[in-house]
């Protein structure tokens, strides 16, 4: 297992556990990427201080790019309850994950071949990578575990779909780092907004969740609407009276890294950590997937 132990509690990587430790500073020298989040089959423990520091760590990011916190602790609640390196594994989420992953490949470099037979079976084994062209392109697409899980990090992204707002080329657990998640967190909202058209926290909500689909009109264009639900944005509503915030309120999303390149947002997170990112894994171009 990735962590260590203090006082009987596991500590998660990136997160401080309590006080400080030799172990601590060893295991934070030899961190990767890919040591943010939790393995597939282990769940670690997360104590009141370590989720303390989460909440932190994401209201002080909110802040920092002009926007909201109170909006994005509540969403970091609901999703994680601060538990930044949780691997969400919630099945039909992870059935959805495939579909994005599938879908989406074309951001990463790849295109995907998968059969429709072993698709509808969620059978992986026949799935084929196939560069496109000869542009950069992510280096660990081919290894689906790590993008099919029903959500990574304390807002439960997925990584398929929202890697490519912070780096295109980078590993999907760098979503289990607070300030990463929410520059990400903030990034889908201000879409929700400029894109979608959303005029409120319980529409952008809305769009955070999915909940959202392509319409054409009368003449033919198309446009994006937002699908609202009864009973989830009473919930949401219920959710953000509890952060002291109106659900019905225009959104509160600030400026900061409006068009911002991979390399400011990395500089950007660095700075309010106080210390580089995990040293992402070499890419393994000897085993890169053949093209067809």
């Amino acid at each position: 297992m990735i962590g260590f132990i203090l006082a009987g509690i596991v500590a998660v990587p990136g997160v401080s556990a309590s006080a400080e430790s030799t172990s601590t500073t060893t295991a934070e020298q030899t961190m990767t990427t890919r040591d943010l989040c939790e393995p597939a089959d282990v769940r670690w423990k997360l104590g009141k201080q370590g989720r303390l520091e989460v909440k932190r760590r994401i209201a002080a990011t909110a802040n920092a790019m002009g926007a909201d916190p109170r909006a994005f602790k509540a969403l970091a609640k609901r999703e994680s309850d601060f538990r930044a390196s949780v691997r969400h594994k919630m099945q039909g989420d992870v059935t959805n994950a495939l579909t994005a992953y599938f879908q989406a490949a074309h951001l990463y470099g790849w295109d995907v071949f998968w059969p429709w037979k072993q698709r509808r079976q969620g059978d992986t084994t026949s799935m084929k990578l196939i560069p496109i062209g000869d542009g950069p392109r992510n280096e660990h697409y081919d290894e689906p575990e790590r993008w099919t899980t029903s959500g990574l990090g304390p807002f439960g992204l997925n990584p398929a779909y929202h890697l490519v707002k912070w780096d295109a080329l980078a590993e999907p657990e760098v979503l289990c780092d607070p300030e990463v998640a929410t520059i990400v967190a903030v990034r889908i909202a201000r879409r929700a907004v400029d894109r979608f058209g959303a005029k409120s926290w319980v529409e952008v909500n809305a769009v955070f969740a999915g909940r959202f689909k392509r319409v054409r009109d009368r003449q033919g264009r198309s446009r994006v609407e937002i699908v609202r639900n009864a009973k989830k944005d009473k919930s949401f509503c219920a959710l953000a009276d509890n952060w002291g915030f109106d659900c019905t309120d225009a959104p509160k999303l600030g400026t900061k890294l409006g068009s911002g390149t991979a390399e400011r947002q990395t500089d950007f997170a660095t700075r309010l950590r106080g210390e580089p990112l995990p040293r992402p894994e070499l890419a393994r171009l000897d085993n890169a997937p053949k093209s067809g």
